[in-house]
C-alpha cells in the first residue's frame, strides 16, 4: 500500500548543504519552508557570514556544523546519519546558491506516493539559458560512466536536487566525501537494487560572474576520474557477471531468446547487425575487453546492448582454439594463397616449446602479423554470415508463424 504524499512528506527531511553561499542562502530556506517544516542546514565550515543568517533560524531549522570545509559528500552523508538516526524515511537534497527551486519538493513527495520508493534525481534542462557548456559536457560524461557502470541510461546524474530513501540505504558504506559522492551514490545504490529515476525539474542559472560555484575543475574531475576507474573495475568483475547469472537464474531460456529478440520492437536488420557485431567483436583479437568495446559500439550505433553483448561471448574457453586456429588459417591463406598444414602447425609448436626464449619470439613474430590480420578478416566474415543467416531465419520464421507458407 503506498503512502500518501501527506505521510511522505512528515518523513522526509529536506537538507540543505551549504558552503559560503551568503548571498542565496536566506532565500532559499525561506522558499523551502514554505513547502516543508523539516528543514536541515549543514554549514561546511563557511566563513561568509552564514552562520549569523543560521541563527535568524535557530528555532525553525535544524543545524549541523562543520567546523572546517570537509566537502558537499561529507555534509550530504552527516546529514543522512542524522535522518536515519531520527526516524526519518526519505531525504531531499537541495543547493544553496538559488539553483534550484523549493516548488519542486512536491514533485518528489507525489511520484514517491504514485510509484513507490526510489533515488530520484530532479533532471535539469541543459538546454536552459546560462547554462555553462562545461556543465552539459560534464553531465554527459558521467551520464555515459553511469550507464558504464551499471547497464542503466540516466538523463542526470549530476544535479544535487535528490530525494534519497535513506531508510533503504542505511546498510551501504559510502567512501567519498567531496563532489564525488554524487556520483558514487548513485551508482551504490543502483547495484544495490534500489530504483534510481530522474524527474524533470526547473534550473537556475546566474549569468557569468555572478554564479557561485565550488567545484575545482583539475582537482574535484581527477577525483571523479579516479573513482570511475575503480566503480568500473568494480563492475567488470564483479556487478556485470552477477547481474548476468541472476538475469540467467530467473528467467527460462525461452523467455531470454524472445527478450531479446523482441527488445523495443527492433527490425530484422537492427537484429541482425547486433548479431554481426557481436560475433565480429567475439572474434577480434582483444581479449578481455570484448564485452567493454561491444557494449560501447552498441550503445554509439543504438543496437541491442544485450544481444551484442550476450554474442560477444561466443569467445568461451572451449571455443577460443577453434576461433584462433580458423583466423590464422584465413591469414595464412591471404598471405600464401593456400592453408596451413595442420602438422606444420604442430611444427610450429613444439620450436615455441623447445627452443630459447630469444628463437622462440622470433617464431611468435612470424606468425602473430597472420593471425592478426586473418583474425580481423575472419571477423568481418563472420559477422556478415551471421547478419546473413539472422535475416534468413527472421524471414522463414515470420512466413511459417504468420501463416504465409501454411
Amino acid at each position: 500500500m503506498n503512502k500518501t504524499e501527506q505521510e511522505i512528506l512528515l518523513s522526509t527531511l529536506v537538507v540543505i548543504p551549504t558552503y559560503n553561499n551568503v548571498t542565496t542562502l536566506k532565500d532559499v530556506i525561506n522558499e523551502v519552508l514554505v513547502y516543508a517544516k523539516n528543514v536541515l542546514v549543514v554549514n561546511d565550515g563557511s566563513t561568509d557570514g552564514t552562520n549569523d543568517i543560521l541563527k535568524e533560524y535557530k528555532d525553525t531549522i535544524i543545524v549541523l556544523d562543520n567546523t572546517i570545509n570537509k566537502g558537499k559528500g561529507f555534509s550530504i552523508r552527516k546529514a543522512m546519519n542524522y535522518s536515519v538516526s531520527n526516524g526519518y524515511l526519505y531525504m531531499i537534497t537541495l543547493d544553496s546558491d538559488g539553483q534550484h527551486f523549493a516548488k519542486d519538493i512536491p514533485k518528489f513527495i507525489k511520484d514517491i506516493s504514485d510509484n513507490g520508493d526510489a533515488l530520484i534525481v530532479g533532471a535539469r534542462d541543459m538546454e536552459s539559458e546560462n547554462v555553462p557548456s562545461k556543465s552539459s559536457f560534464g553531465n554527459k560524461f558521467s551520464n555515459f560512466w553511469y550507464w558504464a557502470e551499471t547497464g542503466d541510461k540516466l538523463s542526470d546524474t549530476q544535479s544535487g536536487y535528490r530525494l534519497y530513501p535513506v531508510d533503504l540505504m542505511k546498510g551501504i558504506t559510502f567512501f567519498t566525501n567531496r563532489f564525488e559522492f554524487e556520483v558514487e551514490v548513485l551508482i551504490r545504490s543502483n547495484w544495490n537494487d534500489i530504483v534510481v529515476k530522474t524527474i524533470p525539474v526547473n534550473i537556475f542559472y546566474a549569468e557569468g560572474d555572478k554564479r557561485i560555484t565550488h567545484f575545482k575543475p583539475s582537482v574535484d574531475f581527477t577525483r571523479i576520474s579516479v573513482l570511475n576507474t575503480v566503480l568500473f573495475s568494480i563492475a567488470m568483475l564483479y556487478i556485470h557477471p552477477r547481474n548476468l547469472y541472476r538475469y540467467f537464474k530467473e528467467n527460462s531460456l525461452i523467455s531470454i531468446i524472445k527478450n531479446i529478440f523482441t527488445k523495443n520492437n527492433e527490425t530484422p536488420n537492427k537484429i541482425a547487425m547486433a548479431m554481426g557485431l557481436g560475433v565480429f567483436m567475439g572474434i577480434i583479437p582483444i581479449w578481455g575487453f570484448q564485452m567493454l568495446v561491444a557494449g560501447s559500439l552498441a550503445h554509439f550505433f543504438k543496437l541491442n546492448k544485450t544481444l551484442v553483448i550476450l554474442v560477444s561471448n561466443i569467445s568461451i574457453a572451449p571455443v577460443i582454439p577453434f576461433i584462433i586456429y580458423l583466423s590464422y588459417q584465413t591469414g595464412f591463406f591471404m598471405y600464401h594463397g593456400n592453408f596451413d598444414s595442420l602438422d606444420n602447425i604442430l611444427n610450429v609448436i613444439t620450436q615455441i616449446t623447445d627452443n630459447g626464449i630469444i628463437d622462440s619470439f622470433k617464431v611468435l613474430g612470424e606468425g602473430l602479423l597472420v593471425y592478426v590480420v586473418g583474425s580481423i578478416v575472419f571477423a568481418i566474415i563472420s559477422a556478415v554470415v551471421f547478419w546473413l543467416a539472422t535475416h534468413i531465419i527472421i524471414f522463414i520464421k515470420d512466413q511459417f508463424f504468420n501463416g504465409k507458407l501454411a
